[in-house]
């Protein structure tokens, strides 16, 4: 059985040619040079099983990833790494390394004037490489008093964070006015870098999702239930065992109808793909 699946901007829009395939978490490819898998190929409790079956290496990696969002292991390794070259610039062995050298690292980044975000992904990072090296933490309340003063002193230094200001409801009209209810008629005259934008902020506003989120959408998780949309998020942030999320686009008389773009977006990127009725109704 296959599938095709075709992007249109933020989106990729699948089409079932048979039957969908089961989703798989993203395999992540083994790191060259990774402090983590440094500390993994360390362990001594997997030392053994390692030296026979090589290839676990890599699983025991996949299974660290999988552990955290990959934007948190970016930051991680980052800090991890620049540990890792402070360790061999410093002459501490690594990823065995003396508490010493930790304390050392703490106040050498306090010296010299790290931001906020990469003092904070210290503790955490270096939690990590422990738990992948199967030893106890290092942190010693003299290291977490150390890090705590410093994040305290560097925040107040930088001020307070700025934000971005609230979206209005009249600012969605305007783009809505401007870049889509003109083209209902023919949306194939709409500019398709602007309606995409609009369908992603509609989205978006409605349903609370974040852009990461919004990413993963594809047809199938768009649903009609009577008149308004049920959208399932397949993994979220705060959705780690891939449960789903879900959220209602609700349909109105309005022209603002989040229901009504939606249709007339996913009819206008691919004009072979229908909107699902839940259950096993035809499409809509």
């Amino acid at each position: 059985m296959t599938e095709e699946v075709y992007y249109a901007g933020d989106v990729a829009l699948e089409v079932e040619v048979a039957t969908s395939s089961e989703e798989t978490p993203d395999q992540p490819p083994l790191p060259e040079s990774n402090a983590f898998v440094d500390a993994i190929a360390q362990n001594q409790e997997m030392a053994e099983i390692y030296q026979r079956k090589p290839h676990l290496l890599r699983q025991a990696w996949n299974s660290v990833f999988a552990s955290k969002a990959p934007g948190t292991i970016k930051a991680y390794s980052a800090t991890a790494g620049h540990f890792r070259s402070f360790c061999a610039e410093n002459d501490y062995a690594f990823p065995l390394f003396p508490p010493a050298a930790l304390l050392e690292f703490i106040l050498e980044k306090a010296a010299a004037g790290s931001s906020f975000s990469s003092l904070a992904t210290i503790q955490p990072a270096v939690t990590l490489l422990e738990e992948c090296l199967g030893r106890p933490s290092s942190f010693t309340p003299v290291m977490e008093a150390a890090i705590l003063g410093t994040k305290k002193l560097r925040r107040a230094a930088a001020g307070p964070v700025k934000k971005a200001p609230p979206i209005k409801v009249s600012d969605l009209r305007r783009l809505m006015d401007r870049f889509v209810i003109p083209f209902y008629g023919d949306m194939g005259r709409a500019d398709a870098e602007h309606l995409r934008n609009v369908f992603r902020i509609i989205v978006e506003f409605h349903t609370l999702c974040r852009l990461s989120c919004f990413r993963k959408l594809q047809a199938l998780h768009f649903e009609k239930v009577d008149s308004d949309i049920l959208v399932t998020f397949p993994s979220a942030k705060n959705d780690q065992f891939h449960e789903g999320r879900s959220s209602f686009l609700m349909a109105s008389d309005s022209p603002y109808c989040p229901v009504k773009l939606t249709v007339a977006f996913i009819r206008q990127v691919r004009p072979q793909v229908q909107l699902r009725k839940q259950g096993r109704g035809p499409p809509s």
